[in-house]
């Protein structure tokens, strides 16, 4: 019996310590600092119709420059308001509200003057780290409208209000 407990008790050692190393090398992890951009992005969904705003190959040509913080990284383009990111693990989090003001109707609709057009999107950045120079990523977001032209608005760009999309890809440093 005594065997017994001091078998189980080298196992239970033995284990936790492969565990602890593992963890203690993901919470140590950081993603090199630099120019990054998007590879590969694809709209998984599109509820909201912004493929036609913001095309795939317009989101791969943007540069995000990565420094690290306390309690991960900041991504800053100059498109962009920057994004403060959670990096747990290799695992992060890039939180986003963007507000906007709409002040033209969609091209086509036929419609004239400024719209009377707000909306809210948020959602978040997020993905796994690969290794400290890529990442898989993906940019879901809920869009919001308000105003009084909304409906017309969501008619002329083929949305309704709230929606939903998600965009996918990796998020790699740039090698020049």
């Amino acid at each position: 019996m005594r065997n017994t407990h001091l078998a189980l008790a080298l196992v239970a050692i033995i284990g936790c310590n492969g565990k602890d190393e593992d963890s203690s090398a993901a919470m140590n992890f950081e993603p090199s600092e630099g120019s990054w951009s998007w590879s590969g992005a694809s709209y998984a969904l599109d509820d909201c119709s912004l493929e036609s705003a913001f095309p795939p190959a317009f989101l791969d040509a943007l540069v995000w420059e990565l420094t690290l913080q306390d309690s991960g990284f900041r991504l800053e383009t100059a498109t962009f308001d920057p994004l403060d990111c959670t990096l747990t693990g290799m695992d992060f989090n890039c939180p986003v509200v963007l507000e906007t003001e709409v002040s033209e109707w969609p091209e086509g609709s036929g419609q004239t003057g400024d719209p009377d057009v707000s909306t809210v999107s948020t959602g978040a950045v997020s993905g796994s780290f690969i290794d400290e120079t890529s990442s898989s990523s993906s940019f879901a977001f809920t869009v919001v409208c308000s105003g009084a032209d909304c409906d017309a608005y969501g008619a002329a760009a083929g949305a309704t209000s709230p929606c939903d999309s998600r965009i996918e890809g990796d998020f790699v440093l740039n090698q020049d």
